[in-house]
């Protein structure tokens, strides 16, 4: 081998090499900036709800904490936090972009249903805070949450946390189930 094809190998391999980790770091700068981009955060609202299929959902920390177990007269306030991983597939000639999503709360005003039964008679989603963080645990402001119509909101809460809290406390929300149906929803 000749000391000009050597030269051009080693010429090739330097050049695709990241010397800084620039491109990592530009990377995680470029999911970053789209998690900030509140067309970004609707698409997620609306994919959370509607293709699920999108997304891969695995749970990081759980917390659940209240008097559930207690007569319905006594129960009244559940203190929870849940973290998951989310990978969503934005875009499907790109990689998933992935994110945590924090649920949390101190205090969520429930009431049980008569002695004997298991759910719950009323459950107040609304106390349930949700925070958006970057894979490198960077907190994003969820604008498009933040304005989105209460019955979304609430819509995108018990998409992640229902099922782990009726998991727990062994007990649903008892509800009119055309009141969790997004297709009854106003126009997001």
């Amino acid at each position: 081998m000749s000391k000009i094809d050597i030269v051009k190998i080693i010429n090739e391999e330097l050049s695709e090499f990241d010397f800084l980790g620039n491109d990592a770091h530009l990377s995680e700068e470029e999911n970053y900036d789209l998690l900030k981009n509140e067309e970004f955060q609707r698409q997620l609202i609306v994919d959370s709800l509607l293709s699920s299929e999108k997304l891969t959902v695995d749970v990081k920390d759980s917390e659940l904490d209240g008097n559930w177990e207690n007569s319905p007269e006594n129960q009244s306030r559940l203190t929870m936090k849940y973290v998951v991983v989310v990978k969503y597939n934005y875009d499907k000639n790109k990689e998933p972009i992935e994110f945590d999503l924090v649920f949390s709360s101190d205090g969520i005003e429930i009431n049980g249903a008569p002695e004997g039964e298991s759910w719950f008679d009323s459950f107040n989603w609304d106390e349930i805070a949700i925070d958006l963080l970057s894979s490198n645990g960077e907190e994003v402001q969820f604008k498009a949450y933040e304005k989105a119509p209460a019955k979304i909101k609430k819509l995108f809460v018990k998409e992640y946390v229902a099922e782990y809290i009726a998991d727990v406390t062994e007990m649903e929300e008892h509800t009119s189930k055309t009141n969790d149906i997004i297709q009854n929803v106003s126009h997001y």
